[in-house]
């Protein structure tokens, strides 16, 4: 599932109240059904807000008291943040869907700004909804052309996938990866020599976890701890050769989890000696799970490729699709898959922030 964030200003409150706009049952129905959405989450000072409005007030008005109960105490979903406007305009580091603004407020327009007038003129509210339902569903896709530098990669084709991700790791501070080829990048078998050599693929594994620590990790404002979970899936070369690779295997996975230096990681790397294909075969496609202080999911994705979408230098052109899927489908089958793949035998491989 993905998310959206809606600021709620302390101004659009104001107005709500002292100019009795929650008379309009239109706007009154949409924001009451804003508060029932558990993939919207209001950003805004939830502090002053209830100080201002609610603490120290008693609104005759059930309306009023209703509304103001559901949005500042029943709903859950909040990023109770100290940030006005413009400051979230100018650093960007929690991108926001749709803006509350008040009436008065002349600085703020475009599309993203809402006050009044502009959610209750017609035809406007069916827009809206269509734009936060289409955007809770649907899935990020990158293309990579052939010869697409990294940085190109990373500032423009992802963007969207930033947004994000920005936006869930305001409320998520674990991260898992499951993509059980990582390790199989780590050598390349030479079949003239019989001998495994590095492979250069595994750079973009590298550079994709380093992506999500200098532009995720980075500028979060929680502390974040990242999990990887991979299979030992080689050529036979390494199999049969195994006390001369082991040691070369352990030095490629300690490298790939110090790429990761703004959160806490832990690389698990299972079916070292040899690979359990019944347990190969249990989950095929790659995952992203986003679970917050209590364990529980925010959001997961399914990834139709490999954890390596900040390539260097490609020379193919690829499509990355990330799509998000409902926690039902988490908490019924793949929470368990991930359990039990992580009870494997297997090594971990620990940063070494």
């Amino acid at each position: 599932m993905k998310i959206v964030f809606i600021y709620f200003s302390n101004d659009f409150c104001k107005d709500l109240i002292g100019k009795n706009y929650l008379e309009n049952t239109d706007l009154r129905e949409w924001l009451i059904s804003l508060t029932k959405d558990n993939q919207i989450y209001f950003v805004g000072d939830k502090t002053i807000l209830r100080k201002n409005y609610l603490d120290q007030n008693s609104y005759k008005n059930t309306k009023i008291n209703s509304f103001l109960q559901s949005v500042l105490n029943t709903k859950v979903e909040w990023i109770d943040l100290n940030k006005n406007i413009s400051e979230l305009r100018e650093n960007n580091i929690i991108p926001i869907d749709y803006f509350l603004i008040s009436e008065n407020d002349t600085k703020n327009k475009g599309r993203r700004f809402l006050n009044f007038n502009l959610i209750t003129k017609k035809g406007n509210l069916e827009k809206i909804n269509n734009y936060l339902n289409t955007e809770k569903k649907k899935f990020i896709r990158i293309k990579i052309e052939r010869n697409d530098n990294p940085k190109k990669i990373i500032e423009l084709k992802s963007q969207e996938l930033r947004n994000q991700f920005l936006k869930i790791m305001c409320i998520s501070n674990k991260l898992i990866i499951w993509d059980r080829y990582i390790a199989n990048f780590f050598f390349f078998p030479d079949k003239k020599t019989k001998t495994l050599k590095t492979n250069q693929y595994m750079e973009n594994y590298r550079t994709t976890l380093k992506f999500f620590n200098d532009y995720l990790f980075k500028i979060s404002f929680k502390k974040n701890s990242c999990e990887i979970l991979s299979f030992n899936y080689q050529d036979r070369i390494f199999f049969n050769n195994f006390d001369k690779y082991l040691p070369i295997l352990k030095e490629k996975s300690q490298n790939y989890i110090n790429s990761l230096k703004n959160a806490k990681g832990v690389f698990y790397l299972k079916n070292v000696n040899k690979i359990d294909f019944d347990a190969w075969g249990d989950l095929h496609d790659r995952f992203l799970f986003f679970l917050d202080d209590f364990g529980e999911l925010v959001s997961y994705f399914q990834l139709n490729q490999g954890f390596d979408f900040i390539k260097n230098s490609p020379n193919k052109r690829m499509t990355y699709d990330f799509t998000p899927l409902f926690k039902e489908n988490y908490y019924e089958h793949h929470k368990k898959d991930i359990d039990d793949i992580r009870g494997l035998p297997g090594l971990n491989f620990k940063n070494t922030i």
